[in-house]
This record gives C-alpha cells, sequence and structure tokens, in this order.
C-alpha cells in the first residue's frame, strides 16, 4: 500500500518528497519538519528510528495532531509553497442507487492546490447486486479517492454521518445526501468560499426543490416549509443559522446526533452548535427531488416530530405564543371530555367534534385566503395562478398542520407539556427578538403579526 501511493504521489503531482504515515502515530512537529525540509537533523534522522510513539489514538486526537502538523511544515519546510487544502466529500447512503451516486462521485474541483476524496458510508448491511457491483467498479476507477465503509445495521443518518466525519482527516468536509444533485461548479464554489472566508466554521448552499413542477410542488413553496433549503442563494442573508445537511460545508469536527433517524432536528442542533453562523454560499447549488405524493406530508410530520427537542436544547431560543388550531382543538377535546365523563351525555361529542370541524376548516380557509389574496404572497410565488394557488394552498395548509400536528406528537411522547404554546426561534436571532416574558402574552398575537410580515418581506425579496 505504501509503494502505491507513493507512485500515485509521484506519477500524478511529480512530487518530490513524500512523507508516509500512519493512522495511529502521535507527531511532534519540530524533528518531522526537520527531516522533511533536510535541516540539521537530516542525517541523524536517516539512520534512528523515528521521533514517533506508536500508540492506537483517537481520531479526533489524531485529526488535531495533524492539522498542527501540517502548520508548521508549511510555515517552515514549504514557505512559499500555495496554502493546499483538503477536502471529504461525506456521503451518507442508505439507497446506494447507481445512478445518483455516479452524480455525486462524479464532482470535482477545478483548482490544482485542492486534494477531493469520498467518503461513502452504507447504512445496510447487504446491498443489491447492481449497487454491489457498481462500487466495486467505482472503487477500482477512483482508487484512493474513494473510501467505501458499511454499518453493520441500519443506524440512520445521523449515526452515519458521525461515523463519516470520524473517518475524514480531511480540513473540511462537504456533506451531500445521497439523493441530491450538485450542480457543476459546486464544490469550487465552497473551495472559494473557505478560501475567502478561513475562519468560518460552516458554510451553506442553496438545496433547491422544484419549483412550478405539479400541485404538490406548488403547495410545498406556498407552505415556506423548505424556506432555509434555499435562503443561501440570497444576498439577503449572507449568513444563515443553519442549512439542511443534504448539501453543506464544515471545518472537521463532531456531529453530535440525538434525533430520530428519520430526521427532523439533527441538522439544526449541529449548525447551532457550530462557533458562528453559516457563510451562505450561493454558488454552491444542489437540486433536491421532490418525495412523490403522501410522502411529503410523512416527511414534513416527522421532521417536526424531531425539532420539537429543538426547545428544550436551546431554551434561549423558545418563546411563547397564541395557540395554533390544532393545540386549539386538543384543548376542546380535553375540556369536552371532562364534562363527558361527569354527565355520559352523548350529545357533548357531538357538540365537540363539529367544533372541532370548524375549526379546522376555519384554519384551512384564513390559510387560502392570505395565500391567494396577500399581495407580498403572490408576488413571492406570481408563477402559481388561478385554480393551481387555491388547490395548492389548501395542500400547503394541510402541510403546516400535518407539521404542527407531528411537533404536538412529540411533546406529548416525550411527556413535555411545558412545550405547548412555545415557538422556536428558526432565525436564531437574525430576526428581530420574540417577547419572552410571559406577562407579555396577550401582546405576543400583535406581536407575531409583525414578525409574520417581517418573514414575507423577507421572503418576497429572497425569491
Amino acid at each position: 500500500m505504501w509503494g502505491q501511493l507513493a507512485q500515485l504521489a509521484i506519477r500524478t503531482f511529480q512530487t518530490e518528497l513524500l512523507v508516509l504515515l500512519g493512522d495511529d502515530i502521535e507527531m511532534r512537529p519540530p524533528a518531522w519538519v526537520d527531516m522533511v525540509s533536510g535541516g540539521p537533523e537530516l542525517c541523524s534522522a536517516a539512520y534512528t528510528p523515528p521521533l514517533y510513539k506508536r500508540v492506537q489514538l483517537p481520531h479526533s486526537v489524531f485529526k488535531r495532531q495533524l492539522a498542527v502538523w501540517q502548520g508548521h511544515l508549511q510555515q517552515q519546510a514549504l514557505p512559499h509553497a500555495s496554502p493546499h487544502l483538503t477536502l471529504d466529500v461525506a456521503i451518507p447512503s442508505y439507497r446506494a442507487n447507481p445512478v445518483l451516486l455516479e452524480k455525486l462521485l462524479t464532482c470535482s474541483v477545478t483548482e490544482p492546490s485542492v486534494s477531493v476524496r469520498f467518503l461513502l458510508q452504507i447504512d445496510q448491511p447487504k446491498l443489491p447486486t447492481a449497487a454491489s457491483s457498481y462500487i466495486s467498479d467505482k472503487q477500482e476507477q477512483l482508487m484512493h479517492m474513494l473510501r467505501v465503509r458499511h454499518n453493520k445495521c441500519n443506524i440512520g443518518a445521523g449515526m452515519t454521518r458521525n461515523a463519516l466525519l470520524e473517518a475524514s482527516a480531511a480540513q473540511y468536509v462537504v456533506f451531500f445526501d445521497d439523493d441530491v444533485e450538485p450542480s457543476v461548479g459546486c464544490l469550487d464554489a465552497y473551495v472559494q468560499a473557505a478560501r475567502q472566508h478561513p475562519e468560518a466554521a460552516g458554510f451553506a448552499g442553496p438545496t433547491c426543490l422544484p419549483h412550478g413542477s405539479g400541485l404538490v410542488a406548488a403547495a410545498v413553496q406556498l407552505s415556506d416549509v423548505g424556506f432555509f433549503w434555499e435562503a443561501p442563494s440570497s444576498n439577503v442573508f449572507p449568513k444563515v443559522p443553519w442549512a439542511v445537511t443534504a448539501n453543506m460545508m464544515i471545518k472537521n469536527t463532531d456531529l453530535r446526533d440525538c434525533y430520530p433517524k428519520t430526521g427532523g432536528g439533527e441538522d439544526v442542533d449541529f449548525c447551532l452548535r457550530l462557533p458562528g453562523h453559516l457563510v451562505s454560499v450561493p454558488g454552491a447549488v444542489a437540486h433536491y427531488p421532490l418525495w412523490p405524493g403522501f410522502q411529503v406530508v410523512y416527511h414534513v410530520f416527522n421532521w417536526a416530530y424531531g425539532d420539537g427537542q429543538l426547545l428544550s436544547k436551546f431554551p434561549h431560543l423558545a418563546y411563547r405564543r397564541p395557540p395554533h388550531g390544532l393545540e386549539l382543538s386538543c384543548l376542546l377535546l380535553l375540556w369536552h371530555t371532562r364534562h363527558f365523563v361527569m354527565t355520559w351525555r352523548h350529545s357533548i361529542v357531538q357538540t365537540v367534534l363539529l367544533r372541532v370541524l370548524v375549526l379546522h376548516v376555519l384554519t384551512v380557509i384564513m390559510d387560502v385566503v392570505w395565500n391567494c389574496t396577500s399581495k407580498e404572497r403572490i408576488r413571492q410565488h406570481s408563477e402559481i395562478k388561478g385554480l393551481q394557488r387555491v388547490l395548492a394552498a389548501v395542500i400547503a395548509s394541510y402541510l403546516k398542520q400535518a407539521s404542527e400536528a407531528g411537533r404536538l406528537w412529540g411533546h406529548a411522547r416525550r411527556l413535555q407539556p411545558q412545550h405547548l404554546m412555545q415557538q422556536f426561534d428558526w432565525f436564531d436571532g437574525l430576526l428581530p427578538q420574540h417577547p419572552k416574558d410571559l406577562n407579555e402574552l396577550l401582546l405576543v398575537g400583535v406581536t407575531e403579526a409583525v414578525h409574520q410580515q417581517q418573514r414575507i418581506e423577507v421572503l418576497g425579496v429572497l425569491r
């Protein structure tokens, strides 16, 4: 393996100096730099054992020491060389679809001083024959540029990203989901952003959902459930508080997984724990396919089920709000259930069901009127017109209610009633602060209206 690596380095990069390192060594930069640069210790180093102690190091420790050693080498041994940047493209995959993976594994960087490697982690023990054959052929083609690992069982995307970060020794890691399609120049845009903002801990590219490709796509747009997916595409937000891990780049760190493997929170939690907001990279565009039919509701429900935990994780970003339609419906059910148990009058059941139905219909009507009559909303989504807009607005209302239902169900399953009538500040302070004093609860309705108008204006500019 050492011989193959050395031959590859000489053949590909016309390398004059080679340093071969194991992944379990403790490096001591001064002596190593002198040896590589031909300093005074070169002769003695040639006849004495290398100055390292062979130990089993945690990979995180190895990465930190590698970064320190690279810095010493750049400053002392190769001071005039252009800074070299290493980039790992990390792809957690359950599907292992050859067609989709081909689009990811053919991404490239035009800058010669950037090394790119692909890390593919399969989140299932057994693969279909076609997928297994494709991956084997791709390993022979890409050689050292592709590293493939298999999980012993399905552990979910979050923990698989943990494993990918643990396996990476690059300076930056680009996360792609296995079903996104990066645009040409996506990695180049990330590299340029890293050069311009070396202090940044993370970078976010826009992940674009289909626009105008059907009724469901129009409904997703009107529901705004994908707002932060495309927020980095605008200059309104030079930085964003978080981004979906389907398309983002970070400095090498650890991803904390404590959310359902179906998603809905681990990306927000991870990004908010990074030091500082993510730098928006409009040129790093990736396209995400829309889920067919009812799967859209399923995904939205599960996202909300998981991201309800953010209220406990980041209490400083939680604020009180009036109850939404679903919470009011639950309050009605609880109130009338108490009366039914006390009186056993069957008419109470009919009354409460009728009231819940009326409340539900009013919620849908209000959403449709808002999406079809508001000038700002019409300007934001001007391509959706006529009957399609009305029907899409109805579906959008159900998508928002699915999100509310998932979050409410999560609170109930986790026995966290204190999070009822609480809202999470998804903008992490980028918009004006929300009231947190319970004494201001009566004023929250007006405040929410103001904040909603601000969000409308922001969305209008983004569109």
